[in-house]
């Protein structure tokens, strides 16, 4: 607790967003550094580059040991970090119910006053569990999480055509992973406020990004035709 009431209190909102991961959860820097800017947690200061920025803040909660590396971890997209279990705690009570995760939601109360939502993927489409964001309108971020093992698992179509279009508050959405192979027209019409997109480890076939005049980032694309990883961030 400390350590948490010694930040800058340009930290703390991206410190206490890290709620949002699971326990033993191995998260990724970049991916964490995209959502903190898409959700407004690093402003851009003169010409220093905001991806820069946000690299700046990651490694600052890392000094004061609040994040930790994974031993051997790849140092792709920045290597994978974890929290020690007594710091997610304290990340969970500096959220204040902000970022919850979805099986941990006592009460719908909860889901109408979280922000930024994470939630475990299985191998049923997500179509119940989901289907209660319905009552939160004001979410932010939207973040599956691959507990376990599975092999591009389905996401319903009720889910893509009609609870995501819904959710139009949505800053962040990541459907990393899923085996889906097309999105909804619907899903970028209404979710006007969208800054980031993942869409890495899909069967995307094609995407247009026609008039994204403030496109920031698009990685090259693997050869394969079978699955295209897509990584889009949009500011």
């Amino acid at each position: 607790m400390l350590s948490y009431n010694e930040l800058s209190p340009h930290l703390k909102p991206c410190f206490s967003f890290c709620a949002i991961f699971p326990k033993d959860y191995p998260f990724r820097k970049e991916q964490v550094i995209h959502l903190w800017i898409a959700n407004g947690f690093v402003e851009q200061q003169g010409d220093e580059r905001i991806q820069d920025l946000g690299n700046q803040y990651f490694d600052e909660l890392r000094s004061r040991s609040l994040f930790e590396r994974v031993p051997k971890s790849s140092e792709r997209y920045g290597g994978k970090f974890l929290m020690h279990d007594l710091v997610n705690d304290l990340a969970q009570n500096a959220s204040s119910k902000l970022c919850v995760r979805l099986e941990d939601c006592q009460g719908s109360h909860l889901l109408e006053q979280s922000r930024h939502l994470s939630y475990s993927m299985g191998e049923g489409g997500n179509f119940m569990k989901l289907n209660l964001l319905s009552k939160s309108e004001q979410l932010r971020t939207l973040l599956p999480i691959e507990i376990q093992s599975l092999f591009h698992p389905r996401l319903s179509k009720r889910v893509l055509h009609n609870i995501l279009p819904s959710l139009r508050s949505l800053r962040a959405l990541s459907l990393s992973g899923y085996g889906i192979v097309e999105l909804p027209n619907d899903l970028f019409i209404k979710l006007k406020l969208l800054r980031f997109l993942d869409l890495s480890r899909t069967q995307m076939m094609s995407l247009s990004i026609e008039d994204c005049k403030k496109l920031k980032q698009l990685p090259e694309l693997l050869p394969s035709l079978k699955e295209l990883p897509l990584y889009v961030v949009q500011k």
